[in-house]
């Protein structure tokens, strides 16, 4: 049946008809309705395709609660236009096609399983609410690079931003997708999540599309400070490699005076500390330059050198976030 390019002043209203062409499907690409267009407890043979059309509401439901849920082959809404609101619900859609979909309303997909494919890519959305949906599991796709949205919902019930998250850890790798999820709940006040969201992106681009070098750093500086996300623990190091030096030069008979020129004159109070502090700082504080392991302690010795070196490491990666901007 064939429906395209057909222009309807008022309602389009096919509830309870059957569409039965199975090879050809039907066709309503182009159409043009100007209030709503109702297909309700439809039956659909074959491909569904929508494409181009222009309608201010688009309703596509199955009956409520019945054992056998309305089922589409392919739905195609590629590059329509609804002003308010898309509709789907208490159906199954084999493959859903809904690249550069604009809607200016509400997109709402209630009780609706797609077991092949779901293109969303490029679409322009305003209001986003997947009330049970199932989506397609792997090796089948999810597409959704370039969605815009400004506010999405994944049901009301507990865990529904977390079922946000796994959807798009689910779709296909695109690094806006992450993105736009991870603004989406730091506008919402949400700082776990969006937080949540960006470590998941950044430990997916380590999967699938690092290697060398550069996914050895990604390893690294997950496992140290979360992508800068847990920079708490980067002062957790520092008092650890603090409290490490303290301990090897916790005492002063173990320590030696330098005495070469004329700083042999100041006899300053040794503190474990102090000189701990010294050794892991990049600037001089003066306590170090006083005080060294005695030359029996060649361990000790080395140890200052490895302590030095440990707290420029600390200073480096601290400057690393701070520029990337990462520390949050």
């Amino acid at each position: 049946m064939n429906f395209t390019s057909v222009v309807i002043g008022s309602q389009f209203q096919a509830e309870g008809t059957q569409f039965l062409d199975i090879k050809k499907g039907t066709h309503f690409d182009y159409m043009k309705v100007l209030e709503g267009a109702f297909f309700r407890a439809a039956v659909f043979a074959g491909p569904v395709v929508l494409t181009n059309g222009r309608f201010v509401r688009l309703s596509i439901e199955g009956v409520k609660n019945s054992q056998r849920k309305s089922t589409i082959g392919k739905l195609d809404l590629t590059e329509t236009v609804i002003k308010r609101e898309l509709r789907i619900a208490n159906t199954v859609v084999g493959r859903l096609d809904a690249g550069w979909l604009r809607v200016d309303g509400a997109l709402v997909l209630d009780h609706v399983a797609i077991e092949d494919y779901a293109d969303l890519r490029s679409s322009n959305l305003s209001s986003v609410d997947f009330l049970d949906v199932c989506w397609p599991k792997p090796p089948h796709t999810i597409a959704l690079g370039g969605i815009s949205y400004e506010r999405i919902s994944a049901g009301r019930q507990s865990g529904g931003d977390q079922r946000l998250i796994d959807l798009v850890e689910r779709a296909n790798y695109s690094m806006d997708v992450y993105a736009g999820l991870e603004e989406f709940f730091r506008r919402k006040g949400d700082f776990r999540l969006a937080d949540a969201t960006y470590i998941a992106m950044k430990r997916r681009q380590r999967k699938e599309i690092l290697g060398g070098v550069a996914r050895g750093w990604n390893f690294f500086y997950d496992e140290s400070v979360a992508y800068g996300r847990e920079f708490w623990r980067l002062w957790c190091y520092v008092l650890i490699v603090l409290a490490l030096s303290w301990f090897t030069y916790r005492r002063e008979c173990r320590m030696v005076r330098r005495t070469e020129g004329k700083e042999s004159r100041y006899k300053p109070v040794y503190s474990p500390f102090w000189y701990s502090v010294d050794l892991l700082m990049p600037f001089d504080l003066g306590v170090e330059r006083y005080w060294a392991p005695s030359e029996d302690r060649w361990k000790a010795r080395h140890a200052v050198y490895v302590f030095k070196l440990l707290g420029w490491l600390l200073i480096v990666f601290l400057g690393y976030a701070v520029i990337k901007g990462e520390v949050k």
